[in-house]
């Protein structure tokens, strides 16, 4: 997607937002200019080619949410590779979540994992993304995800990383690998035959 028809897109949706109409759902854009004849066709059209075209390009994200069959929910959001291109071009990129933005507040609770995990399934994620990641920003929450009964994945707060990572510096890589197989060991998961892990003998 060339500068041009970012800025247009991006104009199209700040105009939108100023008329006090949710910008959120994507399936909703033919309600944002009135009746869907003459000139508000024309911008029904040109909208709905700019959202295709920056979803091919990797500049917005589209995520399904609930809605009834005649017409679900299409909620977006823009990419990681946007905000880098709005910077550079000096872009004040609309939010797409309206005037009470998600991650306004980190936690200020200190909690210990085993008390915040939960289990959820990788569709009900999907359905609310914003909801249940603010929660993990806001309330320290811990989700493993899991698909087909099966545990996959999780999302944890930045803390747990930065935790991680400071261990990495504090000279327990020596341990990793015995740590990662007993926890493999644990999950009942094949051992590894692959080893990317270098210790720093300094």
């Amino acid at each position: 997607m060339d500068a041009e028809c970012f800025v247009r897109l991006n104009e199209i949706l700040h105009d939108v937002d100023a008329n006090r109409k949710p910008i959120n759902d994507l399936s909703q854009m033919y309600h944002w200019f009135g009746d869907e004849e003459g000139e508000a066709r024309g911008q029904i059209d040109e909208l709905q080619e700019l959202i295709e075209e920056a979803d091919m390009t990797g500049m917005i994200h589209l995520f399904p949410g609930e809605g009834d069959r005649q017409q679900p929910k299409q909620y977006w959001d823009w990419t990681t590779k946007t905000h880098r291109e709005a910077q550079r071009l000096g872009i004040n990129l609309i939010n797409p979540q309206g005037e009470n933005p998600f991650f306004a507040k980190p936690s200020d609770r200190i909690t210990l994992p085993t008390k915040t995990i939960q289990h959820i399934d990788i569709g009900l994620l999907e359905r609310d993304v914003y909801a249940h990641l603010n929660s993990v920003y806001e309330q320290q929450t811990r989700y493993i995800l899991f698909y087909q009964g099966k545990p996959v994945a999780c999302v944890l707060p930045l803390l747990d990383l930065e935790i991680l990572k400071d261990l990495q510096a504090g000279g327990y890589v020596s341990n990793w690998v015995e740590w990662m197989e007993n926890i493999r060991d644990r999950l009942m998961w094949p051992p590894a035959t692959q080893v990317d892990v270098e210790v720093d003998d300094e």
